[in-house]
């Protein structure tokens, strides 16, 4: 299993949730064994994220906010701004993905969700 990263906007003609179609890989966030590995770790609840470490105990975030995804963006910064610090936590085969795919991936998912007045979901 991976994590998924999603888009999803309400359809008003059918009444139903679509996924955003995103450019390819745009969706991944990592083996399923990243709860633990990466979000879930001591190192991203120091940095004082709450949003990405709950990954590690839940199936699954729903930002279904403005505030939400703002919260998400700030915490996709902090890992950014702090990449030292999670490096020295995590080793570099970790960071390597989370700074090429992972935080790239967040942010192009708060960029779409607030395009479309969208929702983002990670499990």
């Amino acid at each position: 299993m991976t994590l998924w990263l999603a888009v999803i906007v309400d359809n008003p003609q059918t009444g139903k949730s679509d996924s955003i179609e995103m450019p390819p890989g745009s969706h991944l966030m990592g083996f399923e064994v990243f709860r633990q590995q990466l979000w879930g770790t001591e190192i991203m609840k120091y940095l004082g994220l709450e949003l990405l470490p709950s990954l590690g105990d839940s199936a699954y975030l729903w930002l279904d906010t403005p505030e939400k995804i703002t919260q998400l963006e700030d915490e996709a910064k902090l890992i950014r701004d702090n990449i030292n610090l999670v490096l020295q936590a995590l080793g570099p085969g970790l960071v390597h993905e989370l700074e090429k795919t992972y935080l790239p991936n967040l942010f192009n998912a708060v960029a779409v969700a607030r395009s479309v007045n969208g929702e983002i979901t990670i499990g």
